[in-house]
């Protein structure tokens, strides 16, 4: 099993280069090897430094050709990152902080990046670093994830802490892309912002052993099966379940809808529906469980608890059996 780490031991036996400050002092807005625009000096792109912006007002800046950059620091807010292209390189993985929301738009090639910060990154362009992507903290916005070039790049992908992957676009699309969810405490959050999007997250390697929680108004599927005790949560729209679980965790609908085409709660977990949520059981045959809370009301009574029972809070062919003979 692949596990990613959330803090490579690269960012200690590296030494990390000296960061240059952004201040736009030659007034061109444009970050190339010859303005001087980091506090009176010139960007070294045959040593790649780290890039740091926490001068007052953001604004956007130009890339023209290519910039190499070892990590990027957003500390003040209202940074865009556009044109050219961006290779992170140099020693070790390249971290991109965002304590303050910031977005790159232009092209992300090379390695493996890690976005770290608690704010929002945005990526807008349509990147090819083939190491991977962690979402270490915070939030990773993108419009596109698909495989090959997209806002993600093509390699796998890493969620660590309590982090966020937000899908903005508006249609359907589908990765292949391994998903490393087993590192670090913390829940991770898919985040399917509009309700005319449904992303798919299956058919590469996988493990799923930390919490998940889906929100927004959108679909989201995933493939990969979920173990350990990770317990699923979801907050919005529609989050469906193909693969069977292992996971001992608790499943709770506080809004939205989750559909199972696979039985695989855990003897002794507790499944918790919301008023005006619901579960769809798209399976044939009985899961057992141990407790079942629908509004707010705690039925431990043996029996069934399905479409047939509780249909404003059930659908689908499938049952819930809290073991015993008696009907609730």
């Amino acid at each position: 099993v692949l596990r990613i780490k959330g803090k490579p031991t690269a960012k200690d036996i590296f030494a990390r280069p000296r960061p240059l400050r952004w201040d736009n002092e030659a007034a061109t807005g444009k970050w190339n090897a010859t303005d001087a625009n980091w506090s009176g000096k010139t960007w070294n792109n045959s040593h790649p430094d780290t890039a740091v912006f926490a001068h007052p007002g953001g604004g956007e800046i130009q890339i023209a050709g290519d910039i190499r950059v070892q990590d990027l620091r957003f500390d003040a807010d209202g940074y865009h990152v556009a044109g050219g292209t961006l290779t992170i390189s140099g020693a070790g993985d390249t971290f991109i902080t965002a304590n303050k929301d910031a977005v790159i738009s232009s092209t992300l090639i090379g390695g493996i990046l890690r976005k770290d910060g608690r704010s929002t990154l945005t990526l807008r362009g349509a990147n090819q670093h083939g190491g991977g992507t962690v979402i270490e903290e915070g939030t990773l916005e993108v419009e596109s994830l698909g495989d090959g070039s997209s806002n993600l790049g093509s390699g796998w992908l890493a969620m660590d802490r309590n982090s966020t992957l937000r899908y903005l676009g508006r249609g359907s699309e589908s990765t292949r892309r391994d998903l490393w969810i087993n590192n670090i405490s913390g829940t991770r959050s898919f985040d399917v912002a509009h309700e005319s999007a449904s992303i798919t997250l299956a058919g590469g390697r996988s493990e799923i052993s930390r919490p998940i929680r889906k929100t927004g108004a959108g679909a989201l599927t995933i493939g990969y099966a979920i173990s350990g005790d990770a317990p699923v949560a979801v907050d919005g729209g529609l989050l469906t379940l193909t693969a069977p679980n292992s996971s001992i965790g608790n499943t709770t609908v506080h809004q939205g809808r989750i559909v199972l085409t696979n039985s695989g709660f855990a003897d002794q977990s507790t499944v918790t529906i919301a008023e005006k949520a619901s579960i769809s059981l798209d399976f044939t045959g009985d899961d057992r469980v141990a407790k079942v809370i629908l509004a707010g009301t705690t039925h431990t009574a043996p029996g069934r608890y399905d479409a047939t029972t509780f249909p404003a809070f059930f659908s689908g062919s499938g049952s819930l059996v809290i073991p015993g003979n008696a009907e609730p």
